[in-house]
């Protein structure tokens, strides 16, 4: 096997791996959250840093806003197609893993 394509296979394999913690991390996450929200603790102090819950606004908006945005979505979509609008192309690496199944 070549240099470059022991770096492919080992890109792979880290995708692979990062999907996986990313699953974990997340049930981790959920875990201490709820766990510091019952306990209504909003900030804790461990030896590999600070947890702190966070409230995020999300925000809903009236029908008259979401048609409002409909009708940009389906204006920018019209200028797509009629070339009226212009956009760059940039260089981009996409890796799609292979099912096993």
């Amino acid at each position: 096997m070549t240099k470059i394509q022991s770096l492919y296979k080992e890109y792979m394999q880290l995708v692979e791996q990062e999907k996986e913690i990313t699953l974990l991390k997340n049930k981790m996450r959920d875990t201490i959250l709820k766990d510091m929200t019952t306990r209504e603790v909003v900030s804790e102090d461990h030896d590999e840093g600070k947890f702190t819950v966070s409230y995020l606004k999300k925000w809903k908006y009236s029908d008259k806003v979401v048609a409002m945005e409909d009708k940009l979505k389906a204006a920018k979509a019209k200028e797509q197609s009629t070339e009226t609008a212009t956009y760059t192309e940039e260089p981009s690496l996409r890796f799609t893993l292979k099912e096993l199944f």
